[in-house]
């Protein structure tokens, strides 16, 4: 197969010639490992292949052929928008693919705005991109050059209506509609309404904001956005007549099998030793891919509790949490964390545990157990076997090597559990007495009276802050008679008016301000470092915890008692304002 798609693509070529070959996967790791699966095909026929990726695609940044490119306008906006499954959970069809077709337009300003990547690109023979994302259209247009084009989704997208690809919706249940390809008459009517729309789509979602980076770049201005973005010499679709829909195609399409799919390879031994102990029930294998950012919790729970009722033994992918000494990690060094009286992170219960949750918790270990060898050590194994470090011992030997742990832990938050004796636990690295605070910061909160000043801040971690988020803290703080002191970006700060109470910095000195007599209390999202020095200056907090260790965190502060948690995404001015009020004035907190 894979010879068959290298011999159609070459043909595209001028010459038989090795070619300076450019690929533009769109952000996301199976897209990249959709691309890099063909471009290492090339590489290996002699070709000289560049596959530009965003810096915050972190598994891609040691592909030899990856060239990186600064995204730091896509990452803050994909950050926040993917940090839970509910985001996406909550739109309609139509605002997911226009949250979709945002992410596109940034990710390809990012690349086009990089000018040094935009030199290199202008010297190559030959554009790769991928259908369903046309940032290598306006590239390939801008410097005249061949456009092959690959799918790694259906042909049935919006993007279809660039190229023309007919569709034709009497016979072709359209994009969006579940519907077999046995039609109705009220069904093809229903999929011509849907053709209808997805047309619509095209024309006012798709294109304008393509529409804008061709402007602001100055490509092709002679031609119409739908000329530029419909330029390609060869699409190369990566279907299956066994699950498609019989079509008719164009001349400079070709259908090809999976790109990914290949015979199958030994497994590793911890996972062959795993289906060795499978009895004939088999396994089940559990995986939403690399897009979905997180699961919620009660469909982990649900999930989970399904599967217990199963005699199938269960392999399940998912995405490991991070930053204490209970994440994925800890499986490196045998570091214990006993299940049964210790929650496992990811898991929000206290240490009270009744059976029921030290069953969930147990579930957990065995979740994070299997992250640990099937999420963190293949990537690691790579770079071990890439730069032939110690070739005799596995990866769990060359990772679980260390002599020392120092653990910033504070038993006054995390639950009692065993350390082994070359695990060393200290107080907070960053918290330490207050310094004098610079002069601007100073004199705000000397105009601050007995009511004191609040401290707000969400950190380096988390990108963005909505803008329904920003006004309804606002207008929340507004209403307190303390000063607030609120740490935001920039590009925040510029967002928003607020009451001459509150003082907005793009930075703060943080463990002094905490440090300050006058400061009663501390909002933030509950990571690490910031409420370690919380607990060392003794100011009380609220935790919106977003991501990661931040739910675990948040928890352990509410049950070590100066700390209440709530979801500033789902509260409202009045419950927000009542809860600062909460904290602020009752003494077990």
């Amino acid at each position: 197969m894979a010879a068959f798609i290298i011999s159609v693509f070459l043909a595209t070529l001028s010459s038989c010639l090795a070619a300076n070959i450019v690929m533009i996967p769109m952000f996301g790791r199976s897209h990249y490992m959709f691309v890099s699966r063909l471009g290492q095909e090339l590489a290996e026929r002699g070709h000289q292949v560049k596959i530009y990726v965003g810096a915050t695609q972190m598994y891609a940044v040691n592909d030899s052929l990856v060239r990186v490119f600064n995204d730091d306008n896509f990452a803050p906006a994909f950050r926040s928008a993917s940090k839970s499954s509910q985001t996406f959970k909550s739109l309609s069809p139509r605002q997911t693919w226009q949250r979709l077709l945002m992410f596109h337009s940034v990710y390809c300003d990012d690349l086009l705005s990089n000018t040094d990547v935009v030199e290199e690109i202008s010297h190559a023979d030959i554009i790769v991109g991928e259908f369903i994302y046309l940032c290598s259209s306006l590239v390939a247009d801008k410097f005249s050059l061949p456009l092959v084009l690959i799918s790694a989704a259906t042909l049935d997208t919006p993007t279809a209506f660039a190229f023309g690809l007919p569709a034709p919706p009497s016979y072709i249940p359209q994009y969006g509609v579940s519907l077999s390809d046995k039609l109705t008459f009220t069904e093809r009517a229903w999929s011509l309404l849907q053709w209808i729309i997805l047309y619509g789509s095209y024309i006012y979602d798709m294109c304008p904001p393509y529409e804008k980076i061709k402007a602001k770049y100055a490509i092709t201005p002679s031609k119409s956005i739908q000329e530029t973005l419909g330029r390609v010499d060869l699409i190369i679709g990566q279907m299956d007549f066994f699950i498609e829909h019989p079509r008719p195609l164009y001349p400079n399409t070709r259908v090809v099998g999976p790109f990914l799919a290949s015979p199958a390879k030994s497994l590793p031994d911890e996972i062959d030793e795993y289906f060795q102990k499978v009895g004939d029930e088999g396994v089940i294998l559990v995986s939403f891919g690399t897009v979905v950012g997180a699961l919620s919790d009660s469909s982990l729970k649900i999930m989970a509790e399904t599967f217990s009722k199963l005699p199938q033994k269960i392999i399940w992918k998912l995405k490991p949490n991070a930053a204490t000494l209970d994440t994925p990690t800890a499986f490196a060094f045998g570091l214990p964390a006993p299940p049964s009286y210790i929650p496992q992170i990811g898991v929000s219960l206290s240490d009270k545990l009744t059976f029921t949750e030290r069953a969930w918790s147990l579930l957990q270990w065995i979740i994070l157990y299997g992250s640990y060898i099937y999420d963190m050590c293949p990537p690691y194994e790579k770079i071990k076997a890439k730069y032939a470090i110690t070739p005799g011992k596995s990866i769990q030997e060359t990772l679980g090597r260390v002599d020392l742990i120092i653990g910033q832990m504070d038993f006054f938050i995390e639950h009692p559990r065993p350390l082994y004796p070359n695990t060393r636990v200290v107080g907070p690295f960053l918290a330490s007495p207050a310094k004098s605070l610079p002069s601007e910061i100073d004199q705000f909160f000397q105009k601050a009276g007995d009511e004191g000043v609040i401290l707000v801040s969400f950190g380096t971690v988390v990108e963005a802050i909505s803008d329904s988020l920003l006004k309804i803290m606002a207008e929340t703080f507004s209403k307190l008679p303390q000063k607030i002191i609120w740490k935001l970006k920039p590009n925040e700060i510029s967002k928003i008016t607020v009451s001459n109470n509150i003082k907005l910095l793009p930075w703060l000195p943080q463990n002094d301000i905490l440090g300050h007599p006058k400061t009663r209390l501390f909002i933030a999202h509950a990571g690490l470092n910031g409420m370690l020095e919380s607990t060392y200056h003794g100011v009380p907090m609220i935790c919106s915890p977003f991501f990661g260790d931040q739910p675990h965190n948040a928890l352990a502060a509410k049950r070590a008692g100066f700390a209440e948690v709530v979801d500033l995404d789902t509260t409202s001015t009045e419950e927000f304002f009542n809860l600062i009020q909460k904290v602020l004035t009752d003494p077990s907190i």
